[in-house]
């Protein structure tokens, strides 16, 4: 997939944000850490970043994901966006 793309990038969590009081079962908090397993089995640099709060008042992340050992590459991809966002 790094061949012809520099970064991934999706959402932290495949479902909305949870409130502090729910209770997860181990299942579901395994399937809350599924777009961000994938990085870790391979050893590629990831971050994720907090996006503004939607319309429910709960914050949501995006994650990026780069090449192995572009790390800098990542940092700089992540800070511009997330520049990007406090214009």
């Amino acid at each position: 997939m790094f061949k012809d793309y520099d970064f991934m990038v999706c959402p932290t969590f495949p479902t909305l944000p949870f409130k502090i009081d729910d209770n997860m079962s181990p299942v579901e908090a395994y399937q809350a850490d599924l777009f961000t397993i994938p990085a870790n089995m391979v050893g590629s640099p990831s971050i994720s970043l907090p996006m503004p709060a939607g319309l429910d008042g709960l914050s949501v992340g995006i994650e990026f994901t780069g090449k192995r050992f572009k790390d800098k590459d990542l940092i700089q991809a992540s800070l511009a966006f997330e520049r990007s966002l406090n214009k």
